[in-house]
């Protein structure tokens, strides 16, 4: 696993590229030595207008705590900070300039 050394902050926007190939996007509650937990995780895919984020899971609450195995990424990242916008934007419902 490739793990950039920065200290991310609680709620700061990560990104994760897991073993399955997903790319999630989330918001960092904290970190130990097995797990990373974020919360409102969202996944890239892309649609008719290019890419666009959809909730990494339909049937939870995207408000829940996710617990992702350090076991499973590849890599960890403090996400772009034009990317982490958007990401705010659609998860809080308030637009970012």
């Amino acid at each position: 696993m490739l793990i950039n050394n920065n200290t991310y902050k609680e709620n700061d926007v990560v990104s994760f590229k897991i073993s399955s190939g997903e790319e999630i996007i989330g918001r960092f509650l904290r970190e130990d030595k097995d797990t990373v937990t974020i919360t409102k995780p969202s996944v890239l895919m892309m649609n008719q207008q290019g890419m666009g984020m959809v909730p990494f899971m339909f049937t939870v609450s995207p408000d829940s705590e996710y617990q992702i195995y350090k076991s499973t990424v590849i890599v960890q990242a403090l996400t772009d900070e034009g990317i982490a916008k958007e990401y705010l934007a659609k998860t809080s419902g308030i637009a970012l300039r």
